[in-house]
C-alpha cells in the first residue's frame, strides 16, 4: 500500500516517463515543480524503478539542455525576433562551450546558453530572471558563466554567420 505522498511522486514519474515516450521530454525539476513534489523524491523513486525494471534504460537518459533551451527562452519577455536570433545563437554556443560544462545540470548549461546568448545580441535580462526561467539559482548562473568566459572573449567578438 503506498502512502498519499507516494503515490503524488509515482504519478510524478509516470508523467516523466510520458512526456519522454511522447517525444516531449521534460526534465525531473520540471516534473516535480509541476506536480509540488520533492525532485529528490522523485529520483529516488525512479532509483527503484530502474532497479525493478532494468531492461528500459532508454527512459532513464536525461533530458538535454537542448531539449529546455526553447521552453527556457519562453519564459523571458523576447519578441520573436529576438527570440528566434537567441534560440540560433544558443544552440552554437551549446555546441562550442559543452565540452567546458561537462558534469552540469542541464537546467545549468542551458542558462549559460542562453545568458551569452543575450550578451552577444546585445539583449538586456537580469540574472535572476535567466535562472528562474531555467530553474536555477542565480548564484549558480553567476558561478557557472565564470567557467566559460575565457572562450565567451572571441566568441562575442566573432561575427555570427547569420
Amino acid at each position: 500500500c503506498l502512502l498519499y505522498d507516494d503515490r503524488i511522486v509515482s504519478a510524478a514519474c509516470c508523467i516523466y516517463f510520458a512526456c519522454k515516450m511522447g517525444g516531449a521530454p521534460r526534465s525531473v525539476r520540471e516534473i516535480s515543480r509541476a506536480c509540488r513534489v520533492a525532485e529528490q523524491s522523485c529520483v529516488s523513486m525512479m532509483k527503484q524503478i530502474k532497479q525493478t525494471l532494468p531492461d528500459i534504460r532508454e527512459l532513464f537518459i536525461t533530458v538535454s539542455a537542448a531539449d529546455l533551451l526553447t521552453r527556457s527562452l519562453q519564459e523571458l519577455s523576447l519578441t520573436s525576433t529576438q527570440f528566434h536570433a537567441v534560440l540560433k545563437t544558443c544552440h552554437r554556443l551549446h555546441h562550442n562551450i559543452g565540452a567546458t560544462l561537462e558534469g552540469k545540470t542541464p537546467e545549468c548549461v542551458c542558462a549559460v546558453c542562453i545568458y551569452w546568448s543575450l550578451v552577444v545580441h546585445g539583449i538586456k535580462e537580469t540574472t535572476k530572471n535567466i535562472a528562474m526561467a531555467c530553474m536555477i539559482s542565480p548564484m549558480t548562473l553567476s558561478k557557472t558563466t565564470h567557467l566559460v568566459n575565457f572562450q565567451m572573449d572571441d566568441y562575442v567578438l566573432k561575427p555570427t554567420n547569420a
